[in-house]
């Protein structure tokens, strides 16, 4: 089932072979844009992972306070030219952390959607949060306008009726699992045939080290 490449194709036929029909109700995906087109083909009903989204955003606002403090830090080289590189490193990170504080704790207010108890109270918060976006800082509120609001109903499905204490909201509980289990370098062996058969013949030669060291002993 492996492939050194990721196409639509190969994503629906492989969800296609793992779960038969019968078994086939609700699924919960990260936020790849494929899947949603691939659920809706082989009728499950799609529920967008909240720990994904999260880790999205996040993502992108470092990428953004990355951009911003690289301007900020040459505009500072150009009217203070009496500022040492040590300095402007200090003023950086002492801005960049504070920005990073003050967004984070706006995310975690947007996190505390998917801990409402009804789909009607989940609703009624996103229409509290389209209220207060105006005062979220700037790449926050371009984000969640852009990426969230269209399509945030995907992300509530778990708290629908038919499917309420039956669907996960997310799909942490796998990637907690995989992250104790096993390093994130062996699993990045994992992405490739190459990759794969390497770590599964180092796991061979160690089994049968070990083997040979307890019938010698």
């Amino acid at each position: 089932m492996l492939s050194e490449e990721l196409s639509v194709d190969i994503i629906k036929n492989f969800i296609d072979m793992s779960i038969p029909f019968k078994d086939r109700t609700a699924i919960v995906t990260d936020l790849k844009p494929e899947y949603d087109k691939i659920m809706r083909e082989l009728n499950f009903v799609h529920q967008h992972c909240t720990f994904h989204l999260e880790k999205n955003i996040k993502n992108h606002i470092k990428s953004k306070i990355n951009e911003d403090m690289h301007k900020y830090r040459l505009e500072l080289k150009n009217t203070h030219p009496e500022y040492s590189d040590y300095e402007l490193d200090e003023i950086i990170n002492e801005e960049k952390k504070e920005v990073k504080e003050e967004i984070w704790e706006y995310i975690a207010e947007f996190m505390e959607l998917f801990k409402q108890d009804t789909l009607n109270d989940a609703i009624d918060y996103v229409n509290f949060l389209k209220e207060e976006i105006k005062y979220y800082p700037q790449h926050l509120s371009d984000y969640l306008k852009k990426n969230f609001f269209p399509e945030y109903r995907k992300f509530l499905r778990f708290l629908e009726e038919d499917y309420k204490e039956k669907l996960e909201s997310t799909n942490n509980k796998l990637e907690n699992f995989n992250g104790n289990t096993m390093p994130k370098y062996e699993k990045k062996s994992y992405r490739t045939k190459r990759g794969l058969w390497s770590a599964l013949m180092h796991k061979k030669d160690g089994w049968i080290k070990r083997r040979n060291e307890d019938l010698t002993n």
